[in-house]
């Protein structure tokens, strides 16, 4: 059934993004790792959501992404599907100091990072026009708030 509706939603990056959604998967249980949906992604910096495998997932959804760069119905899809590690990527970016030691030092994750912020504030507010992420938040507020971490980050670096 996965498979089915794979091949159907995302079209020839459906390896791809089953691909993504197994490594998540056994990443996640060979390290024992929960992910409740309030967690902060930092919380498993540790385990499935690490700098290699984060940098790991987004290039199975690069290529995932280049299956489909002709169709932008897939095309989409495959974006909104990367936008979690982007999310990810820039939000432990953001809070954790040993990655952006790491990334002065490292231009593949450096560059990495920019572009998974970069990706995120882009795509958010200018091709899913979201409005709000909570209840008491507004796109203004949320697009500020990701573009301070997105100047914090490159300070850092």
């Amino acid at each position: 059934v996965l498979n089915d509706f794979a091949q159907n939603y995302y079209g020839k990056a459906a390896p791809y993004v089953l691909q993504y959604i197994n490594s998540v998967t056994k990443n996640a249980i060979n390290r024992k790792a929960y992910l409740a949906i309030s967690d902060n992604p930092i919380k498993h910096v540790n385990d499935f959501l690490n700098y290699t495998d984060l940098l790991s997932y987004g290039k199975i959804l690069a290529q995932a992404e280049n299956a489909v760069q002709d169709k932008p119905v897939y095309l989409n899809r495959v974006r909104k599907e990367r936008l979690v590690i982007d999310y990810t990527i820039m939000r432990i970016a953001e809070k954790d100091d040993n990655l952006a030691a790491a990334a002065r030092s490292n231009a593949d994750l450096k560059y990495q990072v920019t572009a998974s912020t970069q990706r995120f504030l882009d795509y958010t507010s200018k091709y899913l026009h979201i409005k709000r992420l909570t209840s008491h938040e507004n796109a203004a507020y949320i697009y500020q708030e990701y573009s301070n971490a997105k100047s914090a980050i490159q300070k850092k670096m």
